[in-house]
């Protein structure tokens, strides 16, 4: 899973993702730098793994492979 929008909403919705142990967040994106790394660390405190880190979300979008949303739009789901 990648998760697009670490603040509040985003980062809720990802805590109770990673309650599956089927999910695991590979990929953070916000543009806010220090919201992101932020996150990351708190991720890597939650999961042991370190997620890969995006600025922008067309550049998150090229992974393959990954689930993105729910959130405020539409969910987009690549495979």
């Amino acid at each position: 899973m990648g998760l697009i929008g670490c603040r509040s909403r985003g980062w809720s919705d990802l805590q109770g993702f990673s309650k599956n142990p089927e999910v695991e967040c590979i990929a953070l994106c916000d543009m806010d730098e220090a919201v992101l790394n932020k996150r990351s660390e708190e991720l890597f405190g939650l999961t042991g793994e370190r997620p890969l880190m995006f600025s922008h979300y067309k550049n998150m979008l090229d992974l393959p492979q990954t689930y993105f949303g729910p959130g405020k739009y539409p969910t987009l789901t690549k495979y």
